[in-house]
Parts: C-alpha cells; sequence; structure tokens
C-alpha cells in the first residue's frame, strides 16, 4: 500500500464509506456522488467522480478501490435484506483483479470502510 501505515487516519476512509453508503442506491452515481478526484486514481474512479462529497488521498485510493469493487460482495440477511458484512472470500479476487497487494494494512483499511458502512446503514430510520 502506497505511503500509509496501518491505523493512520482513518477518518477519510470513514467519511468515504459512509457517503457512499447513505447515497448508494445500486447504481455508479451514488458511488461517483461519493467520491472526489484524487491524482493518482484508477482511471475507473476518477471518470465517475465529477460530483465529489469526499476528498481521498493517495495514501486512501487503494483501499476505496477495493471497497467500491466489492459493492456486489455483501453478506445480505435472508429475511429482512439487511447487510451483514463484506464476504471476505471475495477480496483477494477483488485486490487481485485490481493489481493491489492484499497485505494487513490494506484489510484494515477495508474493515474501517466496512464498519463505516454498516453504522451509516444501520442509523437510517
Amino acid at each position: 500500500m502506497r505511503g500509509r501505515a496501518r491505523g493512520n487516519a482513518p477518518g477519510k476512509l470513514t467519511a468515504a464509506a459512509r457517503a457512499w453508503a447513505t447515497g448508494h442506491g445500486g447504481g455508479a452515481q451514488a458511488d461517483q456522488d461519493a467520491l472526489t478526484r484524487a491524482s493518482d486514481l484508477p482511471a475507473w474512479i476518477r471518470d465517475r467522480s465529477a460530483q465529489a462529497q469526499v476528498e481521498v488521498g493517495p495514501e486512501e485510493v487503494d483501499a476505496v478501490a477495493l471497497f467500491i469493487a466489492l459493492d456486489t460482495q455483501w453478506q445480505v440477511h435472508p429475511m429482512t435484506g439487511m447487510r451483514l458484512g463484506l464476504r471476505y472470500e471475495a477480496v483477494p479476487a477483488a485486490a487481485a483483479a485490481l493489481g493491489l497487494d492484499l497485505n494487513p494494512a490494506l484489510f484494515a483499511d477495508l474493515r474501517i470502510m466496512e464498519g463505516a458502512a454498516l453504522s451509516a446503514w444501520a442509523a437510517r430510520p
């Protein structure tokens, strides 16, 4: 992971995940609204980030890219439809597809974002 030690400044990751979760309606527009351009964001994020709410810097790019790539990989309660957490078995494949080194720091950042999204969904009326 680029220039970031585990546990450093999870605030931006939390803000990005909450923005994604509260605006998420299952489409690319919600992802676009949740993120802003950072100079080295992968092109597939950069092209969709014109109307941003949360700025992510170079040190958060990998975690945000992985989190968004896992959009369809949430465990869902069969009766309530409530999201329970990410399907961790999908994480290595998504990381590999993005060309990311799945290391403990990246996984910790992903879990920060997962927790923030779950908290945002739990807070909805």
